[in-house]
């Protein structure tokens, strides 16, 4: 069976959707209030933050991510499109390793060690 890989990567995918922010910096000035692109396809855009908005009030993974990007001071709207941009990455992965979705965050914040203690 032949595979059609269109995008090489989730950023690809992103920038098709029309899911990223216009490059506005002038030498060392950076601009952290840019305005999302306009480039990509605005359906596709439009579908993926429609999703998010809905992911967010029943995937606690996302809906934690959501939260992070609000207490980081992240504006409503950009926590949803950087939660529709996490959404992507998922979607590619999935369909990159062709897996199912899995709600389960696998990277643990507070980075504890486990330790096994043999028995002696």
């Amino acid at each position: 069976m032949e595979e059609n890989h269109n995008f090489s990567s989730d950023s690809k995918l992103a920038s098709f959707a029309g899911i990223r922010w216009d490059l506005n910096d002038s030498g060392k000035v950076s601009n952290n209030h840019k305005p999302l692109s306009k480039k990509g396809n605005k359906y596709l855009r439009y579908y993926f933050y429609q999703a998010a908005s809905s992911a967010i009030r029943f995937d606690p993974v996302l809906k934690a991510y959501y939260g992070t990007k609000r207490r980081q001071g992240k504006s409503h709207k950009a926590a949803v499109i950087l939660t529709a941009r996490k959404l992507i990455r998922s979607i590619f992965f999935m369909l990159k390793n062709n897996v199912s979705y899995q709600p389960i965050e696998l990277y643990q914040p507070t980075r504890k060690k486990l330790v096994i203690q043999k028995e002696t």
